[in-house]
């Protein structure tokens, strides 16, 4: 996955090797809290789940360092005024043997609405799907937008896939499967703190002043920052221009997404097929637990949107891999976003 060699990313090379960067960031929860079994036969009300800390306030440091970010990226009043922005552009993936391109659109709406669209590669004759991981306040879903080609299934398997124990999102479980609510909040809370760091979102995070990442190319400032969820993430704040150059967090390895055409055996109904499928997945039980790894996302080619400097150009790798990259293409500010495209589909 080429990409041009700049200043800039030659600090940020630099910064990946530097003794500050040493410590990891874990987010591998603990399992929420369990009632007491009762000693008496007669059932008990569960107790409740004690509500989250509090987080601890940002520090003075942090603050000033906040600040001169807001300033660059165009000042209190026009960031302020971004209620809405989408984005149209393209993708590249690359898992393993495979690599994957598609068009991209990002849709945000401050402080709790997000939606991510990829559309996935031909399948067979038929054109791909469109994909979705959309944020809708306090619940999240993922899935295809419309019909799937063909009548076929998507599986998200590997570490992480449904019912994968461990890792990010562990302790908040629905029937056996990680609730998407949690995914696609922590995917909305990494990909605007590296967008849009002075946004709404940004103030209902935690930050903690690290100190200075020196390389031989320049300097930044390093941010620790913290949220609901267990969300954590690390932030590099280039000290020359005061905006954001790398994010840096950890998560489970890539998730391998399986294309399934169900097969049909001889006489059997769509819910008879549809109820074996489910029978097999339960009885394979979950995969192993997954390997938890750091992502270092990169943000750069800086253009204005309403006044508001924002990175066109993302690209996540791990290790010294690139895995994936965005290129944003085309931008609006304050666009209409209907509610009903942030609703729960019925087939999601």
């Amino acid at each position: 996955m080429p990409t041009k060699p700049t200043r800039r990313r030659a600090l940020i090379a630099a910064l990946i090797a530097v003794p500050l960067l040493a410590p990891g960031l874990a987010l591998a929860q603990a399992p929420a809290p369990q009632a007491a079994a009762p000693s008496a036969p007669a059932a008990a009300p569960a107790a409740p789940v004690p509500a989250a800390a509090p987080l601890p306030p940002s520090d003075a440091k942090s603050l000033e360092v906040l600040a001169e970010v807001r300033k660059a990226l165009g000042g209190d009043a026009r960031i302020d005024a971004l209620k809405t922005v989408s984005f149209e552009g393209t993708y590249r993936r690359v898992m393993g043997e495979q690599d994957i391109a598609g068009d991209l659109e990002l849709y945000f709406g401050f402080p709790d609405k997000f939606q991510r669209v990829e559309q996935l590669p031909n399948f067979g004759p038929n054109p791909g799907p469109r994909m979705a991981q959309t944020l809708n306040g306090a619940e999240g879903w993922v899935g295809p937008l419309g019909p799937t080609p063909g009548g076929a299934m998507f599986r998200f398997g590997g570490p992480g896939g449904p019912g994968g124990p461990g890792g990010p999102g562990a302790a908040q479980r629905r029937g056996g499967r990680v609730d998407p609510t949690t995914v696609v909040r922590r995917t909305y809370q990494r990909t605007t703190l590296a967008l849009f760091p002075g946004s709404a979102v940004a103030t209902g995070v935690s930050f903690t002043y690290v100190g200075k990442a020196e390389s031989p190319d320049g300097e930044a400032e390093v941010l620790d920052a913290k949220g609901a969820g267990n969300f954590a993430a690390r932030l590099f704040i280039d000290t020359k221009t005061h905006l954001p150059v790398m994010l840096t967090y950890q998560d489970r390895e890539p998730r391998v997404m399986q294309f399934q055409r169900p097969q049909r055996k001889e006489g059997e109904t769509d819910a008879q097929m549809r109820e074996r499928i489910r029978a097999e997945r339960e009885a394979a039980g979950p995969p192993p637990p997954p390997k938890m790894i750091e992502y270092t996302l990169f943000v750069s080619d800086y253009q204005d949107v309403a006044g508001v400097k924002v990175p066109h150009r993302v690209t996540m790798q791990t290790g010294d891999k690139p895995t994936e990259e965005w290129e944003l293409k085309k931008a609006k500010a304050n666009p209409k976003l209907d509610d009903e495209q942030f609703k729960r589909k019925t087939s999601n």
